[in-house]
């Protein structure tokens, strides 16, 4: 995006993905290659580098044009690497909120509380379904499946200052077994302490053509009704219904693990989607040829 176009006295939000190397082996992850697979590869990468993570820095305090950062941290799965974690909090320039994006599996208590000490303010963990579907979609080597884990791990760090937003994926697939999950969470944890918010499953352009349409109405009414389940079990929802992304319409950046730069999350990693780096910025040529957006009009708004 030109610098004409930056946005003014807003935050500013940054998105590092510090690696692709992730403990889980999703279905229908978008960090495949190639990306038009569910059975190809992961794309792969070392963690970022110290020396990378400086220039990422010198990157973002240049280009909030003055306001305060909020970083949105991820990998594959960030929490495999805790001492890049803590460091990334700790050096971002004018941190105001930061939030992880995990699956959960390795979010023990005392990892959270140097998190939050560090500077984390939340943490964003997805569900498949209830557990049998959870568990066919979202595992570890060896097809093990990682709903108990969580489920443990959100109950624990009840005890932290850490808060949590649990996403939901929807699909096709697993929407009936939804309430079943919502009754289970909220037999397991306190509901109170938890956010709770539902991600339509659609395809993005990187191949994963399972979905739902999210600008329809029967789409738009199953998830409403979502949300009264949520909140009559006494879980947080979200107030905000439809907002533009902060990376790909609003100016931020989304940064790979190797200082590369791209326009979504979905795209990174992929090197005919590259359009800059943190050491030259973007290439507004590139941009323009490479730019995506993801949907305009989300009905699956980030509770941050």
């Amino acid at each position: 995006m030109p610098e004409s176009q930056w946005p003014k006295d807003t935050a500013y939000s940054a998105m590092v993905i510090l690696s692709f190397i992730c403990n889980a082996s999703c279905a229908y992850c978008f960090q495949r290659q190639p990306a038009i697979s569910q059975i190809g590869p992961r794309l792969n990468s070392r963690p970022m580098t110290n020396d990378i993570m400086d220039q990422v820095f010198k990157f973002v305090d240049y280009r909030r044009q003055g306001s305060v950062v909020n970083l949105v941290m991820l990998g594959g799965e960030a929490l495999i690497f805790p001492d890049h974690c803590l460091r990334l909090l700790r050096g971002m320039p004018a941190l105001s909120n930061a939030r992880l994006t995990t699956n959960g599996v390795l979010l023990v208590p005392s990892l959270a509380e140097r998190l939050v000490e560090a500077g984390l303010k939340s943490a964003l963990i997805t569900f498949d379904g209830s557990q049998p579907n959870h568990d066919a979609t979202r595992y570890l080597a060896g097809n093990r499946g990682t709903y108990d884990t969580i489920v443990k791990n959100l109950s624990a760090v009840e005890t932290t200052a850490l808060r949590t937003n649990i996403r939901i994926h929807v699909t096709p697939h697993n929407y009936a077994s939804i309430p079943d999950l919502l009754n289970d969470l909220s037999t397991n944890l306190n509901p109170s302490l938890h956010t709770v918010f539902f991600a339509l499953v659609h395809d993005t352009g990187v191949g994963w053509q399972s979905g739902l349409d999210p600008n329809t109405l029967p789409a738009e009414e199953a998830i409403i009704e979502l949300y009264r389940l949520s909140a009559a079990l006494g879980f947080g929802v979200p107030t905000r219904t439809r907002v533009p992304c902060p990376m790909c319409q609003a100016g931020g950046s989304v940064i790979g693990p190797t200082g590369h730069l791209y326009p979504c999350e979905e795209m990174a990693g992929f090197e005919d989607r590259r359009v800059g780096d943190v050491w030259n910025g973007y290439d507004e040529a590139i941009s323009n040829i490479r730019w995506g957006r993801c949907f305009t009009s989300r009905i699956d708004p980030d509770p941050d």
